[in-house]
């Protein structure tokens, strides 16, 4: 189960890498073509490209933001056991060790 969920990701991130390269490509090779005027659906492509990639962007920044707030609230964890741990002694606890 553990696997085919990875694999599942990985075709994921695989897949939105090739749907934002090719996007970008369009985009790039359609940058300088004659454009038809007003209504041109070249230009009506390449703008819903542009949001689509601006909506990834965006959607990256906030998954960035959010995985380093985790990794914050992680370190903070692990360093609150480590002192939590270094306070739990024997004596603390008050456990009698004779015979």
């Amino acid at each position: 189960m553990r696997n085919a969920k990875r694999a599942a990701a990985l075709i994921t991130c695989i897949g939105m890498i090739l749907v934002l390269f090719i996007s970008s490509a369009y985009v790039v090779h359609e940058a300088g073509h004659a454009c038809a005027g007003e209504h041109c659906e070249v230009c009506v492509r390449v703008e819903a490209v542009k949001a689509m990639l601006y909506g990834f962007t965006l959607l990256a920044g906030a998954v960035l933001s959010m995985r380093a707030i985790l990794s914050f609230r992680h370190v903070l964890h692990v360093m609150a056991g480590r002192r939590l741990c270094s306070q739990c002694t024997l004596v603390s606890w008050k456990v009698r060790l004779d015979d």
